[in-house]
């Protein structure tokens, strides 16, 4: 997720400010959900699986771990330890690092380095750093984890030994093709579309898209774009290339949680899609690249490079998608569908048109809710009319 990266976007203020600390934490939570679903999923098909144990390395935990058991760590520099050698190895438990992020985030810089084991470099990203493991904690369900001094470097350097000695043991590859467990109403209605969604799919497989949030975020949108096309006026083809970006939106996790949206364009542009043109590809490309975070921009080269029918295009049906893509918020098809409809103001009223959007869900989906509410903002710059949301 990245301390230094995190410190420099949202921890501006000395100590920090607690709406940096929550704009930080929320995009913590946002960089672990992907990988909590798929250790969800491993889980569910290995009921009796337990942690046996949990260990941390590098800097930052080292750095907390030395934090949390001063006495320790000052035994440890008695003994002669320097940089570059071996420390004690401690145990963190999540409530005791609770209580120290807290701690933390009070003190200044200045403070921060005064504390055991937090040099003056670190005590710069050692708050997001704090943050990043006890969200990954709570994420997982860990209770405590223990320091380890060996890293990234001895790992690489082992695993190589073992690769020439021919001791490496088979191991789950993350690189592996999750299966679709079986096919969802989603794929039906996206292949109700255009066969062409079949390319869009199969390029979604290549880089391990979930298949399942893909697919119904495809039929959410597809939905929208039925229902609204008074709003629109677009053509039937325009649903199959917004049906595409919909299945594709996601798949720059392969790169980066961070700016994924951004990867998912350079990978949608550098690779083959069946059964679309070039343009077509852009189109598509454009479309799912702004399914979040910043609007279209002129400076935005990719954007710049289409016509400006085309950049309209991209306008609308990114807007389609950012909504229907907030309506599977928690990646479990909790909406399962919804109701769009354009509502004309009577000539000489004061409030003007919306657009009337029913969710359909027998489960909980606040979270969908809230995410619609942040989401929405492009669809209404792109019609013109805002949008109101109703449950039932």
């Amino acid at each position: 997720i990245g301390a230094v990266r995190l410190s420099e976007q949202y921890l501006s203020s000395d100590p920090p400010k607690p709406k940096e600390l929550l704009a930080m934490q929320r995009e913590i939570e946002g960089a672990i959900e992907r990988p909590m679903r798929e250790m969800e999923a491993w889980m569910s098909d290995h009921p009796r699986a337990k942690w046996s144990a949990v260990t941390g390395t590098s800097g930052t935990i080292l750095a907390l771990g030395s934090a949390l058991h001063p006495t320790s760590f000052a035994e440890g520099e008695s003994e002669g330890n320097t940089k570059g050698q071996v420390l004690p190895s401690f145990s963190i438990g999540r409530s005791a690092l609770a209580r120290l992020n807290q701690q933390l985030a009070e003190l200044p810089v200045a403070g921060r380095k005064k504390l055991p084991g937090i040099s003056d470099q670190r005590a710069e990203i050692i708050v997001a750093g704090g943050q990043i493991l006890e969200q990954t904690m709570r994420a997982f369900k860990i209770l405590s984890i223990s320091t380890c001094q060996w890293s990234l470097r001895e790992g690489v350097l082992l695993d190589r030994l073992g690769e020439l000695n021919e001791l490496r043991t088979d191991r789950p590859r993350s690189d592996r093709p999750r299966s679709d467990r079986g096919r969802s109403p989603s794929h039906e209605r996206s292949h109700a579309i255009d066969e062409r969604l079949a390319g869009a799919e199969a390029l979604g497989q290549r880089f391990g898209y979930e298949a399942e949030h893909g697919r119904h975020v495809s039929v959410l949108a597809c939905e929208l774009f039925d229902q609204l096309r008074s709003l629109h006026g677009l053509k039937e083809h325009d649903c199959t290339l917004l049906a595409a970006a919909a299945i594709l939106h996601d798949i720059g996790y392969a790169i980066s949680h961070e700016s994924h949206h951004k990867h998912s364009l350079y990978l949608i542009l550098n690779s083959e899609l069946t059964g679309f043109t070039d343009l077509e590809r852009l189109v598509i490309a454009n479309i799912a690249r702004y399914h979040r975070k910043t609007f279209p921009k002129p400076n935005h080269p990719h954007f710049a490079s289409l016509t400006s029918d085309d950049q309209g295009r991209v306008w609308m049906l990114g807007g389609l998608l950012r909504v229907a893509d907030a309506m599977d918020r928690s990646h479990q098809s909790r909406i399962k569908h919804c109701k769009a409809s354009l509502r004309r103001a009577p000539r000489r009223a004061l409030r003007r048109d919306s657009v009337r959007i029913q969710i359909q869900s027998a489960r909980n989906c606040d979270h969908e809710i809230w995410s619609i509410g942040i989401k929405k903002d492009m669809f209404e710059e792109a019609f013109g009319v805002p949008i109101e949301l109703v449950t039932g």
